[in-house]
């Protein structure tokens, strides 16, 4: 599952001054993850003020499946810790329902913006139990909770849309979200209700407006929160205020004003709070660009700026910058501890490079920066909005104008990963959409891939299995990695056991330049590309771990890194198996093997993304002008203990595969 990310229109606005008066204002992006079985995470957040009566008292709270505690209140400084079990309770209430007492009348009634005794409403009502036949009253709530998210698309965020408008609009925010479902099953015979709450953004100091929807079941004697938009498990980031029969006026005055609070501060992490954790974010302190226009016809064929950046605490790990021109899409690029020039990570000075290569056409004299976004060591983020930069006094990129699409090149196929072959995947090898095998690419500008596969089983019979997409924002002249996604995080699926075959591939890039694979052109130019899948247990690894082979594409031999490059890891021996990481609600890269790496006396380190058991892919991104040079491996065992390759030890077992110009 991925947590919800919250997409903000305002950051891209950069409208952050005026809020709407009483809807939600942004979209909730996440997918259906309503059966999902995953750990439960954590969230803290801390909400300051300068006057010490300014911060609404937020409640301790408890579904079945949320829980908020407030640790601290009091002269202007509030702590929440919440935390939200990413496996939702299953409780046998058979359907229909009854039974309920007197005190859940006002969650089974009609209401004033929730009209479950409404013809549109029961007729609604009547069609999702002919279809569905629920048997019990979570059957009931999947089916209304999904046919809701099939018929209402987000909009209107100023809006208190009743129930029926949300019907009748087809458009609703997060309230009409709420209140449609709400409504449909209260029309069943289950109890429903509302729960307000304000979705906590430290990275803008926001806190932003938002509904949930909660379900009683008597069996388990509580009540069960979802996100609608999903439908969901809601995310940590949901701060509670206050439940309610119906949208609540009262509510609204006593918690809303905080949210546009220009002296509300902001922060949190997930994770248990503690007051020794740092929570303070980077800051940016400016932005200089060191030549007058971006100029194709320029040897260097970029175009470098500098960025003074700050983080008191852990350091800065990463700086995200997005830029555009009105005849491009948006484009982004990241620096890091790699490209300091000045001072250290807790102040310093970063060198960042825009490229024309990011852009096969450039009507425009101007591009300007979107957004930054500042993360240190610790996860903390700050975002600075194309409004911010303004503020800041960020200026825009003069730019000459081009147009490379006279070259009609088709993408090329540069290789099939070396986890194919006699790799055989199991069930717990599945788990995640990391696991599969992967195939390198390589585009003259935006595109996308479609990978197909078949299955042949133990009889022989083959047929048709899977099709597996990827889009990439690529610059012209690059390469990405497409995973072959067997299982995500929003959809589970069992192969059954056969040897799998990679069967076509067809690549497309923005200008509509084409290239198709059948099997027969892969195998002929590749080797028979496929992968076996067992029914039985995983071999369990054993013995001293050791590299069995390093496989470097992009870029040239040796030691020494510019540019972009991958390496493809096959490590052997009893490896650590680790459970996923996750900072900020996205999975990170494994400890289990990292590649170490000098850059001027700096010595810093990548983690890996594990393939399987046994093979693990990093990605080296750097700017042309900059060079690393490789010092080691390390791999983790499975007691824990680290063991240490240097490059000298697995030099002769390097491969090479190299990347058009």
């Amino acid at each position: 599952m991925r947590f919800s990310r919250i997409a903000f229109i305002a950051l891209l606005t950069g409208t952050f001054s005026a809020a709407p008066a009483v809807g939600q204002e942004v979209p909730v992006e996440v997918g259906d993850n309503l059966e999902d079985q995953l750990p439960p995470v954590r969230h803290f957040f801390v909400l300051e003020h300068t006057e010490p009566e300014a911060i609404p008292d937020y409640p301790d709270y408890r579904s079945l499946n949320l829980r908020q505690e407030i640790l601290d209140r009091g002269s202007g400084r509030t702590v929440i810790q919440i935390m939200v079990d990413r496996s939702l309770p299953v409780p046998g209430d058979p359907f229909p329902t009854g039974g309920f007492d007197a005190s859940f009348s006002r969650y089974l009634n009609p209401s004033p913006h929730i009209e479950s005794d409404d013809p549109e409403i029961l007729a609604i009502r009547d069609q999702i139990l002919e279809e569905h036949n629920p048997q019990t009253q979570v059957e009931a709530v999947y089916a209304v909770m999904r046919w809701n998210r099939r018929h209402l698309r987000w909009g209107e965020p100023t809006q208190v849309p009743t129930a029926l408008e949300a019907l009748d609009r087809g458009i609703a925010n997060c309230i009409g979200f709420t209140h449609l479902p709400a409504a449909i099953l209260r029309s069943m015979g289950i109890p429903a209700r509302t729960l307000r709450t304000y979705i906590g953004r430290p990275a803008v100091n926001r806190i932003i407006p938002h509904y949930l929807t909660e379900v009683y079941y008597a069996e388990a004697g509580g009540w069960i929160t979802y996100e609608p938009q999903g439908p969901a498990i809601p995310s940590p980031e949901n701060i509670v205020a206050y439940p309610h029969h119906d949208w609540s006026r009262e509510g609204q005055a006593a918690f809303r004003p905080i949210a546009t609070d220009p002296d509300l501060t902001v922060r949190g992490r997930y994770g248990e709070f503690s007051e020794e954790v740092d929570i303070i974010p980077p800051q940016l302190l400016s932005v200089e660009l060191l030549h007058d226009e971006i100029d194709p016809n320029e040897p260097e064929d970029r175009f470098a700026f500098r960025i003074r950046a700050i983080d008191e605490g852990s350091g800065i790990n990463t700086i995200r910058f997005y830029y555009k021109g009105r005849s491009t899409g948006s484009m982004r690029s990241s620096v890091g501890e790699r490209n300091l020039i000045e001072g250290n990570v807790n102040d310093g000075v970063f060198q960042g490079e825009i490229s024309v290569r990011h852009a096969p056409y450039n009507y425009d004299n101007h591009w300007s920066f979107l957004r930054f976004e500042l993360t240190d060591n610790e996860g903390n983020e700050r975002i600075y909005s194309e409004w911010s930069l303004s503020e800041m006094g960020v200026p825009d990129i003069a730019t000459a104008q081009w147009d490379f699409r006279d070259e009609s090149m088709a993408p090329q196929l540069i290789t099939i990963s070396p986890v194919f072959g006699d790799q055989v995947w199991t069930a717990d090898t599945l788990d995640s959409p990391y696991s599969m095998a992967i195939q390198y690419f390589v585009y003259h500008s935006n595109g996308f891939a479609n990978l197909y596969t078949h299955r042949i089983d133990e009889e022989g019979s083959s047929s048709p299995t899977m099709q597996s997409s990827h889009r990439s924002n690529l610059i012209r002249g690059d390469y990405t990695i497409v995973p072959l996604a067997i299982r995500s995080r929003s959809f589970t699926r069992t192969l059954d056991p056969g040897r799998y075959y990679l069967d076509r591939i067809t690549l497309r890039d923005r200008l509509l330049n084409r290239t198709d694979l059948n099997r027969d052109e892969i195998e002929s130019a590749f080797g028979a590309s496929y992968f076996n899948v067992s029914d039985g247990p995983v071999p369990e690894a054993t013995g001293p771990v050791g590299i069995s082979s390093v496989t470097r594409i992009g870029g040239q031999e040796g030691s020494v890194f510019s540019g972009q490059a991958d390496l493809v890891i096959n490590v052997r021996g009893a490896v650590k198996m680790q459970e996923a990481e996750f900072r900020n609600g996205q999975r990170r890269p494994e400890n289990a093997v990292r590649v170490h790496f000098n850059n001027d006396g700096r010595d810093f380190s990548y983690g890996t993304h594990r393939f399987g058991n046994h093979v693990f892919n990093v990605r080296i991104g750097l700017s042309r002008a900059e060079e690393v040079r490789i010092t080691g491996i390390s791999i983790t065992d499975a007691d824990g203990e680290v063991h240490e390759f240097p490059y000298e030890r697995f030099r002769h077992k390097m491969n090479y595969i190299t990347t058009p110009d």
